[in-house]
């Protein structure tokens, strides 16, 4: 369970699932630069930056970057991979 002023979040990196606790007032970009600390060195070798990668809903929805998580619907699974095009 995640303490008060944060959020549990069923996040899925390029396929594969990594439940992630992040502070509420985080925003999108925040959880894709700690989601890629995390993974580190996994997917700091390709060369990319957090501006690389992009986060949907299962729906296909894009996650605004500056958007915090505490305004974002929660309890999906958010998906997160590199942009179309980026390290192809």
């Amino acid at each position: 369970m995640a303490d008060e002023g944060t959020i549990r979040l069923n996040l899925v990196v390029n396929g594969e699932p990594r439940p992630t606790t992040a502070p509420l007032h985080l925003t999108v970009g925040g959880l894709i630069r700690q989601a890629l600390r995390a993974a580190a060195p996994e997917y700091n070798r390709l060369g990319s930056t957090w501006r690389d990668w992009e986060i949907r809903t299962g729906d296909g929805a894009l996650l605004d970057t500056e958007a915090r998580l505490d305004a974002l619907p929660t309890g999906v699974p958010w998906f997160m991979h590199l942009k179309a095009g980026v390290g192809a």
